[in-house]
Formats: C-alpha cells, sequence, structure tokens
C-alpha cells in the first residue's frame, strides 16, 4: 500500500511533464464545459432525491419495530 502511495506524485506530473503545449489559453475547452455541466446536472439529482427520501420519511412519521 505504501509503495502505491509512493509512486502517486509520479504518476501526477507525467501527464503534465509530457504536455508540449506552451501557449496560454484563451477559452476553456468543450470537455471543460461538459464536465462542469454534468457536475451541475449530477449535484441537482442527487439534492433531488435527497429532499423526496426526507419529504418521505417525514411524512411516514417516526417507525416503531
Amino acid at each position: 500500500m505504501y509503495r502505491l502511495l509512493a509512486l502517486l506524485p509520479a504518476t501526477v506530473a507525467a501527464p503534465a511533464l509530457a504536455a508540449s503545449d506552451s501557449g496560454g489559453r484563451t477559452m476553456p475547452q468543450l470537455s471543460d464545459i461538459a464536465l462542469v455541466a454534468f457536475a451541475a446536472l449530477a449535484l441537482w439529482f442527487v439534492r433531488r432525491a435527497m429532499r423526496a427520501r426526507a419529504r418521505k420519511s417525514r411524512e411516514a412519521g417516526p417507525s416503531e419495530d
């Protein structure tokens, strides 16, 4: 396990070293926009599901076994 943790910095830094694009970015790429949209949609969906679950348990009241 500790050996894998020791390799983590090398695996994270390797793609950055291989990048040859040194120019500045003028606008976000399409994949960046899609990632933000997907994350926003996922948050909305999860919050909606959690609210529905809380509402359902509130309406049912405390259950006795």
